[in-house]
């Protein structure tokens, strides 16, 4: 969390610099983290742009008169403005994502205070890492369908955390390890 090198030290512990738990299966991601899906915003958009064409279409058409048309046509270009400047874009810059034994999530950036919101291994019970692009890949974290074991190939039934990597030195291996760990061992607490 706190970019502490534990070169050293041994192979379970708490960080000598923020206190954070480790262990062998700590892995930290680089990637672009996909913020989730919201219908609201989707519903908001379709609404707007189907308002705008009822404006020109019944402007252009006679239904409505030019001055109640324009108004419209204004009210909902100014929506559609809102929607665009509100929403939640990916940082230019990677964001990185920490995956520990108490949870997972996204870590805080630069200079922020070291307490990231951590996500409980319970929450979810299956992953996916699939290629997007050249050495792009695309992890999601969620939960699978009733309808199988957890394996990297799982069908997700909700996604938890999108995060968008570039491959480098086995950090999808790595990555592959730390998911498959934490899952079976959430797993077999939940079973127990």
């Amino acid at each position: 969390m706190c970019d502490y090198s534990f070169t050293g030290l041994s192979d379970h512990g708490n960080c000598p610099e923020c206190g954070v738990a480790y262990d062998p299966y700590t892995f930290v991601l680089k990637g672009l983290i996909r913020p989730p899906f919201r219908p609201f915003r989707l519903v908001g958009w379709i609404s707007l742009a189907l308002l705008e064409v009822v404006c020109i279409a019944g402007a252009t058409a006679g239904f409505l008169s030019p001055p109640p048309a324009a108004a419209l046509a204004l009210a909902g270009f100014v929506g559609l403005l809102y929607l665009l400047g509100s929403s939640r874009r990916v940082a230019a810059s990677d964001s990185s994502v920490l995956f520990i034994a108490g949870g997972f999530g996204p870590l805080p950036s630069a200079g922020a205070k070291p307490s990231p919101q951590l996500r409980p291994w319970s929450e979810v019970d299956a992953y996916r890492i699939e290629p997007s692009s050249g050495d792009w890949y695309r992890l999601q974290l969620g939960r699978q369908t009733p309808n199988g074991a957890t394996t990297p190939s799982s069908s997700l039934e909700s996604v938890t955390l999108e995060v968008g990597f570039r491959e480098t030195e086995n950090n999808r291996s790595q990555l592959q390890a730390t998911l498959e760990h934490h899952l079976r061992r959430s797993s077999d607490l939940h079973r127990d």
